[in-house]
């Protein structure tokens, strides 16, 4: 094989410069990005000077720290668009690269934002790690992964996710139990089902509920609930969950860290207690989950 899967998918297209696009616009304004513009400008034709011979040498230059950042993006892009389409399949390249490379806080900012983006072609085999992971001090990162979670709750459940998602849906029908809504979700994503759901259960009359519902908002990139809650007279449980919250899956918004900083002190210190136990449905899955072939 001569060619790259790029070339043999997409004969005559510059795919390299396609997925540098994509990532340039989650990173603009950085350093990085303003290398990866000059590449782009200069109309950087390929991927540099690898034999893009399969499936490995694309995980080889994917992987390779010392290679341009355009070419990485490129194997990356070129990986998700030509896997096959079983959930084996993309679990496995979730576990053996993409997942490897998004929660490597060391590297390339522009590369783990294309593997965030490139994560969508997955589809719910990545939904576990996606929420439960946590980028506090890259909201660029964070942004790129609330925009592939709302890209796959837009894509159909496998057969056995979808009959989960009615059998949750039915249990919480007549009163939301904390099981299973503290698992929505880390079970599926930002699916457009279960939005509803998260929004009744943050004016639910249980505590437990309510910071559930707020964390698990935040998670898929709504910050409004956890920024009202830390202004608002909720419980102080339900503040330090959304105080929280912030910390872990900020977006970017200032008005959620305005709210952080005129927090009560009872926040603080409850925040301070609750992160020496496990958070309500919080679950750090920065490794692939036991679940992850269940996915879409």
């Amino acid at each position: 094989m001569g060619r790259s899967l790029a070339t043999q998918r997409w004969p005559g297209t510059r795919v390299s410069t396609h997925w540098a696009e994509v990532a340039l616009a989650r990173a603009r304004g950085t350093g990085e990005a303003t290398s990866l513009s000059r590449a782009i400008s200069a109309e950087a034709v390929g991927i540099g000077s690898y034999r893009m011979d399969g499936k490995q040498g694309l995980q080889n230059v994917a992987r390779d720290r010392s290679a341009p950042t355009l070419d990485r993006v490129a194997a990356i892009g070129e990986l998700a668009q030509a896997v096959e389409p079983t959930v084996a399949t993309r679990a496995r390249l979730w576990q053996d690269l993409l997942c490897e490379i998004l929660f490597d806080e060391t590297d390339n900012e522009v590369v783990r934002i294309a593997a965030a983006d490139a994560a969508a072609a997955l589809g719910g085999v990545v939904v576990n790690n996606l929420c439960g992971s946590t980028s506090p001090d890259k909201p660029e990162i964070r942004r790129a992964i609330v925009a592939t979670l709302q890209e796959i709750g837009q894509q159909p459940l496998t057969e056995h996710m979808e009959a989960r998602l009615h059998e949750d849906m039915a249990k919480l029908e007549d009163g939301l139990t904390q099981l299973p809504f503290v698992n929505l979700t880390l079970s599926f994503g930002a699916d457009q089902r279960i939005i509803p759901l998260l929004h009744r259960g943050v004016s639910d009359s249980q505590p437990e509920i309510r910071a559930s519902a707020v964390l698990q908002l935040t998670r898929i990139g709504d910050m409004a609930p956890s920024t009202h809650a830390l202004t608002s007279n909720q419980d102080a449980d339900v503040r330090a969950t959304a105080a929280e919250a912030i910390g872990y899956y900020w977006t970017g918004e200032p008005e959620a860290i305005s709210a952080l900083r005129t927090r009560p002190v009872t926040t603080i210190r409850r925040w301070r207690k609750r992160r020496r136990r496990r958070c309500v449905g919080f679950a750090s899955a920065r490794s692939p989950s036991r679940d992850v072939t269940a996915g879409r």
